[in-house]
């Protein structure tokens, strides 16, 4: 949409001219005819007043009292301009002489737009003003945001001043319609005109396009981004009840691991039981195991044999086992053998 508009403001800017001592100054050396023109504050008088008017309805009405009250000329054509302020309005009535104006009605046989500088000069930002004040044809007002300073017949003169300091009137006209928009134009949109042939391209109907162009754009887009809102969110509810179930399934496993585990702490020891019970029953001599011990990695067992060093004699030989070991020295229990051997399996 800003590229939209840009183009647009363009388009205003190379059909502009400005209008001076008589003659026009067009911003696009091919312009011939002009659909714009800023009328020198050499060629226009204004009034200023201040309203303490709250209601637009009031303020209308007595602007148009006002205007026709302080009209300079027998004959003349007015446009209005209002600033806010905090309780009220200030309001600026500009007067050109009729005769003028039907002038550079001729120059516009196709129709446009004719507006005063100064009231274009109100819409500039603040960089543009403070730096027209340097042309001595402006001051800064806190309440008009410019005032008008020089009399008319002196205008010209500080234009074409040789000055380096000050502007001239080719690099004035120049950052003047430059700054030409939509935006500025839109307060100004009763000074439009037809043209006295009635042919002129950009009619009412493309200026409400050209705002209305905008519009449908900013609600077509919205109407996708509420439209991808919309899948977004649905793809979200989704989401969630995906990761709902996931969560419910992981408090299920980790329910069934801890019951596996209960249940398996009875046989955690079995393989080791396996190993020691598996080279016992190949005893040669009568062997009875009363304990069978595991400490981390190693095992002992405790039992009575008719002949304690063959028991350990047998274990050493299973490649099985490893690290063998008396815990503590064997003892005579009657006619047997009382032994505790200690040893680890080979691949713990």
């Amino acid at each position: 949409m800003t590229k939209l508009v840009e183009k647009l403001d363009q388009k205003l800017v190379d059909s502009s001219a400005y209008f001076v001592n008589g003659q026009l100054h067009y911003a696009d050396s091919d312009c011939r005819y002009p659909r714009f023109i800023v009328v020198s504050a050499q060629h226009v008088l204004e009034r200023k007043s201040f309203f303490k008017i709250k209601k637009r309805k009031d303020l209308a009405l007595a602007l148009s009292l006002f205007a026709n009250k302080s009209d300079p000329f027998d004959d003349s054509y007015i446009w209005t301009d209002v600033l806010k302020a905090e309780d009220g309005y200030f309001v600026v009535a500009y007067y050109i002489e009729q005769s003028l104006y039907q002038e550079l009605l001729k120059l516009q046989k196709q129709g446009g737009f004719i507006f005063p500088e100064q009231a274009l000069v109100r819409k500039m930002n603040a960089p543009f003003l403070g730096a027209i004040a340097n042309h001595g044809n402006y001051t800064l007002d806190p309440n008009y945001k410019v005032q008008f300073t020089l009399p008319k017949a002196q205008l010209i003169t500080q234009f074409l001043s040789k000055d380096s300091n000050e502007t001239n009137l080719e690099q004035f006209t120049s950052v003047l319609l430059k700054s030409i928009s939509i935006q500025k134009l839109i307060p100004f949109w009763r000074a439009f005109h037809q043209g006295v042939n009635k042919k002129f391209g950009f009619k009412v109907a493309h200026l409400l396009a050209a705002i209305g162009l905008p519009l449908i754009y900013f609600v077509a887009t919205s109407t996708w981004l509420y439209w991808k809102h919309e899948q977004a969110y649905e793809q979200f509810q989704f989401n969630r009840e995906i990761l709902s179930e996931f969560k419910g399934l992981e408090r299920e496993y980790l329910d069934k691991r801890k019951q596996l585990t209960r249940y398996a702490e009875p046989f955690k020891d079995y393989l080791y039981s396996y190993l020691v019970f598996d080279v016992m029953n190949d005893m040669d001599v009568f062997v009875s195991i009363q304990t069978f011990t595991i400490n981390s990695t190693e095992i002992s067992i405790n039992g009575v044999s008719d002949d304690a060093s063959a028991v350990f004699k047998k274990l050493s030989e299973d490649s099985r086992l490893v690290d063998l070991r008396y815990v503590r020295p064997v003892r005579k229990s009657g006619k047997r053998d009382a032994f505790t051997i200690g040893f680890k399996l080979a691949d713990s």
